[in-house]
């Protein structure tokens, strides 16, 4: 029968699945990626602060430190990219489940 509803809740269950492993997924991503990015948008903004990305790292981590110097703008970034990553991982698994009928 179809659209019985233990198919349901098993569909459920793996949307849940790739839900959480799309929102951890892109936690990760920007936790790893967010000093560099922020170094990078530094090095553009002011090309003639830095001599070099290391330079330019160890300057705004001893001025600023951790958190507000190289985790500057994190937030947001953390929202965005939970937000799309979800919702790509959840309608994947649609996508897979469509095309298979």
């Amino acid at each position: 029968m179809h659209g019985s509803g233990s198919e349901k809740a098993h569909g459920f269950k793996d949307g849940a699945i790739d839900f959480t492993a799309g929102s951890l997924g892109a936690l990760a991503m920007v936790y790893v990626s967010q000093p560099l990015d922020t170094v990078k948008v530094k090095m553009q903004t002011f090309p003639k602060l830095y001599t070099s990305m290391i330079n330019c790292f160890i300057t705004t981590f001893k001025r600023d430190g951790i958190y507000r110097g190289l985790y500057a703008g994190t937030i947001p970034a953390v929202v965005a990219n939970v937000a799309e990553n979800s919702v790509l991982f959840a309608g994947k698994l649609k996508l897979i489940h469509l095309k298979n009928k």
